[in-house]
C-alpha cells in the first residue's frame, strides 16, 4: 500500500521558522479577519448542538492501582481530558500538557469547560519522569494545576520540558528549573544560524544554553566568540544541580582549564 500524497506532503514539512517573536506555519493557512471571528462567536453561544453533548458524559474513573505494573506492550496513553494526557513508553512517564482546570481559560467562569472531571486526580498520579508542554495555550498548560504538580511527590524528581519562551512562565508558577528546547533540534541538526539565533532568545543565565552556543560558533568558524561563549559557561558558580557542573566541567576543558 502506497502512502497518500497528503502523508507524504506532512513528513516534509520543514522546522519551524519565526519572524521576529512570531512563529511561521510552515503550511500554508488562512485566519479568517473580524466577521468570521464573530460568526463563529454567536454560534458557539447561541447553538447548544455545537458545545453540548446530545447525552452526559463520565464520570470517568482511572484506578491508580494500574501504574503499579508496567504496559505489556511498552506502551500506554492515559487521556486527562483537555489536550492532557500521561504516556508511558519504554519505562518513561510523560506528562504531557497537564490541565486539571474546569476550564481552559484564564478565569473558571467562562471558556470552554470539562464535561467530565479528570479521570485520575493529580494527587494519585504515579512517579512522573518527564513533564511535557508543547505551548502555552490554555488547554496545554493549567496555571493551577502546575502549581499544585510543583508540591506533589510525584513530580519531586520529574524533568520539565517547554518550547522557547515558557520556561519562564513556569517559574513564576513555582518550578524551580525548566528546559527549554531552545537551539538543541537545531544544533543536532546542524544548522547553526538557526542554533545562535534561538539561543540568543533563551536564559543565558543557563550554562547549557552558553554552552551551546559556543559549539554552534565553534562549528560556523567563530572560534573567538566560541571560546567567549565557553568562557562564560566555565565561570558559572551558582550551580545547584549536578548537571550545571557537568557542563561547566565540559566548558573548562574546553578554555584549558578552570577559569
Amino acid at each position: 500500500m502506497q502512502p497518500s500524497e497528503s502523508l507524504i506532503e506532512m513528513s516534509m514539512i520543514e522546522k519551524a521558522r519565526r519572524n521576529g517573536k512570531q512563529f511561521i506555519n510552515p503550511v500554508p493557512t488562512s485566519v479568517g479577519g473580524l466577521s468570521i471571528m464573530f460568526k463563529v462567536l454567536w454560534r458557539y453561544l447561541t447553538g447548544p448542538e455545537e458545545r453540548i453533548p446530545k447525552r452526559p458524559l463520565g464520570p470517568f474513573r482511572t484506578d491508580a492501582r494500574i501504574y503499579d505494573q508496567p504496559p505489556m506492550s511498552g506502551l500506554r496513553v492515559t487521556w486527562m481530558g483537555h489536550s492532557s494526557t500521561l504516556l508511558e513508553i519504554d519505562g518513561v512517564r510523560v506528562l504531557m500538557d497537564p490541565v486539571w482546570e474546569q476550564r481552559a481559560a484564564p478565569v473558571e467562569w467562562f471558556g470552554p469547560k470539562r464535561f467530565f472531571a479528570p479521570p485520575l486526580p493529580l494527587e494519585e498520579l504515579p512517579p512522573i519522569d518527564v513533564v511535557l508542554f508543547s505551548h502555552d495555550h490554555y488547554d496545554h498548560l493549567g496555571a493551577r494545576t502546575v502549581r499544585r504538580l510543583t508540591q506533589l511527590e510525584a513530580t519531586a524528581g520529574a524533568l520539565w520540558v517547554t518550547p522557547l519562551g515558557v520556561g519562564e512562565i513556569l517559574k513564576q508558577w513555582g518550578v524551580k528549573q525548566a528546559h527549554e528546547l531552545a537551539g538543541r533540534i537545531a544544533l543536532a541538526q546542524k544548522d547553526y544560524d538557526k542554533t545562535i539565533a534561538e539561543l540568543q532568545q533563551a536564559n543565558l543565565q543557563d550554562p547549557r544554553n552558553v554552552y551551546r552556543l559556543s559549539l554552534a560558533y565553534q562549528a560556523k568558524g567563530d572560534s573567538a566568540k566560541a571560546h567567549e561563549m565557553c568562557k562564560k559557561a566555565a565561570e558559572f558558580n551558582s550551580l545547584p544541580q549536578l548537571n550545571y557542573a557537568f557542563i561547566r566541567t565540559k566548558a573548562q576543558k574546553m578554555v584549558g582549564g578552570k577559569a
